[in-house]
């Protein structure tokens, strides 16, 4: 589907003539696809519902805009930014959002399935419900954002900074989170199946009822964590500093704790059936 050419000479006068544009042209369908927007200023633009599939938003300024329902699939986004931009149930399936600075953006129930976001900035964002299945997340910043319910199957988030956030009930599923950032965290029942966290940053994180089974969580800091209630069922934690854990009525059957740290925790109402210590 082509953009229609018309529609891309109203955007490129900038956002206060678009919008206008569109204020008058309520009922009409905005279809910007392929177009090159790159390094436009959009800063509040209304883009909702907008057809802007392989789009070039690179370097754009689209603060405060709202693409809530757009179809963004294969577009460019690197280095845009996104601060506070409104991007509810947006399609940004294999969108390149590398370097991006989507500082307290809404993205809850979006779809980024395989999107690329490395190295970007998603801090205090709204990721309630995302889909992130795929997706690279790698070295992004996701400080204090709220990722609760959201999907990240098999994402790659090595290196990245959660400090702080909420993931609660989030699935995090053969995920690679190697070395990445959890201080302090919110997890209540997020499950982490077979997620590959060996070196990861824990301490102080909240992993209540939280589902560690067959993961990978050699060597992480995992100090002063509260691990009541979570099932860590053959989980590989060896060399894991737990010192300090609370590990109240975890599951630990056939994990391996070889070299773990078990300074100052109680494990009277452990289960460790078949464990390796």
């Amino acid at each position: 589907m082509m953009a229609n050419l018309e529609q891309v000479a109203q955007a490129k006068q900038g956002a206060a003539y678009w919008n206008q544009w569109r204020v008058y042209h309520g009922q009409v369908g905005v279809n910007l696809s392929d177009a090159n927007l790159r390094g436009l200023d959009l800063k509040t633009a209304n883009l909702t519902s907008a057809f802007l599939q392989r789009v070039d938003l690179s370097y754009a300024q689209l603060d405060r805009a709202n693409l809530s329902y757009a179809d963004l699939d294969q577009a460019q986004l690197h280095r845009a930014e996104l601060s506070g931009a409104n991007l509810h149930q947006a399609n940004l399936s294999n969108a390149d959002l590398s370097r991006g600075n989507l500082v307290g953006a809404n993205l809850s129930q979006a779809n980024l399935l395989t999107a690329n976001l490395n190295e970007a900035s998603l801090n205090h964002a709204d990721l309630i419900q995302a889909n992130f299945i795929g997706a690279n997340l790698a070295q992004a910043h996701l400080k204090a954002a709220d990722l609760s319910s959201a999907q990240f199957k098999q994402a790659n988030l090595r290196g990245a900074n959660l400090s702080n956030a909420n993931l609660a009930q989030s699935h995090f599923y053969y995920a690679n989170l190697y070395q990445a950032e959890l201080i302090n965290a919110h997890s209540y029942q997020a499950n982490f199946y077979k997620a590959n966290l060996i070196e990861a940053h824990c301490n102080g994180a909240s992993l209540l009822n939280c589902n560690f089974s067959e993961a990978n969580l050699m060597k992480a800091d995992l100090r002063f964590t509260t691990l009541q209630k979570a099932n860590l069922y053959r989980a590989d934690l060896r060399g894991a500093n737990l010192t300090g854990a609370i590990l109240d009525r975890a599951n630990l059957m056939g994990a391996n704790l070889q070299g773990a740290c078990l300074r100052h925790v109680n494990l009277d109402r452990v289960d460790l059936t078949d464990a390796i210590l």
